[in-house]
């Protein structure tokens, strides 16, 4: 039920928990046997700081994340777990001289009960997800190009249609709030230079709500009536300050 693995510093260790175990579980000796991990199977890795560092012990613990089978950590003494194991919590035999604790791990890891292995980035995973995002920003890359050249090849068009629609649905809103109590103020707006100078100060008595629509109407009006060499005062700028 057992794959171990382990680095070849570790051999005396690992020979040693191997042969307090084999009375209880069937092992099956990674690095004696050569062969590679069986599915099903929990692996049981012997751990030092520098087992990763065998690129078998290594390969082994990413077929079985790769595979999502559990893995349980046997050290001797206190060892800092790389990033790749340190979700896991390891047996210290130091602390469990007995193997009590790692054969309760092994009965729980192999039971009905066990719980699923966490997933882990090995390099296989990674790489599987950089061929997806690749595809994913090609075909991101492609649909910006292709609206690039429909837009400025004009294929594509903003919906004026639309656009007109949504304009004459807020004039119409304005005609029925507002445009019977500005067609009043309309008999206010100025009819020369002199009512456009002084105009500020009449706006001032407009309410609120109909004061930007007369600044916009007074200023139109005069655009449309005073000769070109005539001054037009801003009159959307002007409602805005208190005359003095």
């Amino acid at each position: 039920m057992l794959n171990v693995v382990y680095a070849p510093q570790d051999t005396a260790l690992a020979q040693e928990v191997m042969s307090r175990l084999s009375g209880k579980y069937q092992l099956q000796d990674l690095r004696q046997t050569g062969v590679s991990p069986e599915a099903g199977r929990l692996l049981l890795l012997i751990y030092s700081n520098d087992t990763l560092k065998d690129t078998a012990a290594r390969n082994h613990v990413y077929w079985t994340f790769d595979h999502n089978q559990n893995v349980l950590i046997v050290t001797r003494g206190q060892v800092k777990l790389p990033h790749i194991l340190d979700h896991l919590t390891p047996v210290d035999l130091n602390a469990d001289p007995q193997l009590a604790a790692v054969r309760a791990q092994i009965d729980y890891l192999t039971g009905d009960d066990a719980p699923k292995p966490m997933r882990v980035l090995t390099p296989s995973v990674r790489k599987a997800n950089w061929a997806v995002a690749s595809v994913f920003i090609l075909l991101a890359t492609a649909m910006f190009c292709i609206g690039l050249v429909a837009i400025g090849g004009r294929v594509v068009r903003p919906p004026e249609a639309e656009y007109n629609a949504v304009e004459t649905a807020i004039q119409g809103t304005i005609d029925i709030e507002i445009q019977t109590e500005l067609n009043q103020y309309m008999n206010f707006l100025p009819r020369s230079t002199e009512d456009a100078a002084n105009y500020a100060a009449t706006l001032q008595q407009v309410p609120t709500r109909y004061r930007p629509f007369m600044a916009e109407t007074a200023t139109g009006a005069a655009q449309q009536t005073l000769s070109p060499m005539t001054a037009v005062p801003d009159f959307a700028t002007a409602e805005a300050t208190p005359a003095s």
